[in-house]
């Protein structure tokens, strides 16, 4: 049976990073099984897309800033449920379930440090989620500056 293992290539189109199961049915004489299994492809779907859109790419310290994150799996998959996280700048949100496969994160005013800030949301798919995805990021740069006296 190593013999019949050993000579079975994964596909060039798979990415690396997946698990594979084998799977050997075996047929024949008793006593001496003849292995007829072939490669069985267990992975999860990849999550095609994440999407961060911030209300405004630069915004003073004294301003709000609304942060839309759209999580995509393609047209084919079922639509992503789970929740998001959001980080940057000195700012990390709670958890936000998807809705729709998207959520909306309110950053309050003066959270934010100021400067140029990366902003990464980050999915993770809940139980109903994790056997078809796993999780993903997106990013997206925003300014913050400081205030000008009125």
């Amino acid at each position: 049976m190593y013999q019949y293992l050993r000579h079975l290539k994964r596909p060039d189109s798979i990415a690396l990073e997946e698990p594979w199961r084998f799977r050997i049915e075996t047929l024949g004489v008793r006593d001496r099984p003849t292995p007829t299994g072939i490669l069985e492809e267990q992975h999860a779907k990849r999550i095609e897309r994440v999407t961060v859109t911030p209300s405004a790419s630069s915004i003073s310290a004294t301003q709000a800033l609304t942060v839309t994150v759209v999580v995509s799996a393609g047209k084919k998959n079922p639509t992503p449920t789970g929740a998001v996280t959001l980080t940057g700048g000195g700012y990390s949100s709670a958890a936000t379930t998807l809705s729709g496969g998207k959520a909306t994160i309110a950053i309050p005013a003066g959270t934010l440090g100021l400067g140029s800030t990366t902003l990464t949301a980050i999915y993770a798919p809940d139980a109903s989620g994790s056997a078809t995805y796993g999780v993903a990021m997106g990013t997206s740069a925003v300014t913050v500056t400081t205030a000008t006296p009125d």
